[in-house]
């Protein structure tokens, strides 16, 4: 991918990001999929490069399949006018990521692995 096309599509995910904020259910933080799969596809390149990502998430269960290997989620997915959320904390631990949250201003900070994108 040229410099360009990687900077475009960064502001792109900006874009989006800004877009839509974090929602709060049952006391977890939920993430609306798509933001979730657009930041994985970039900061993962397409899994470590493999240029494939799986992954499995049904509404109401706690356990989901990301890259082959069942995982517990920290919350329920759930359906909120037809649109799903899900606990990306779980999602991007089980990817290899890392996320720190700062109470007193409310952000979250995460952490992905440096890897090869191949297009």
């Amino acid at each position: 991918m040229k410099m360009g096309k990687l900077i475009s599509y960064l502001k792109f995910i900006s874009l989006i990001w800004d877009k839509f904020k974090e929602k709060i259910w049952n006391s977890a933080s939920f993430w609306k999929l798509f933001v979730l799969l657009l930041i994985l596809a970039i900061g993962f390149g397409w899994y470590l490069g493999t240029g494939e990502l799986s992954l499995s998430i049904r509404v109401g269960d706690r356990e989901a399949i990301v890259g082959g290997q069942i995982i517990q989620l920290t919350g329920t997915p759930t359906l909120i006018d037809n649109k799903l959320y899900v606990p990306a904390r779980s999602i991007f631990e089980a990817l290899g990521a890392t996320i720190e949250y700062d109470q007193e201003s409310q952000r979250a900070w995460i952490k992905i692995p440096k890897t090869v994108i191949k297009y």
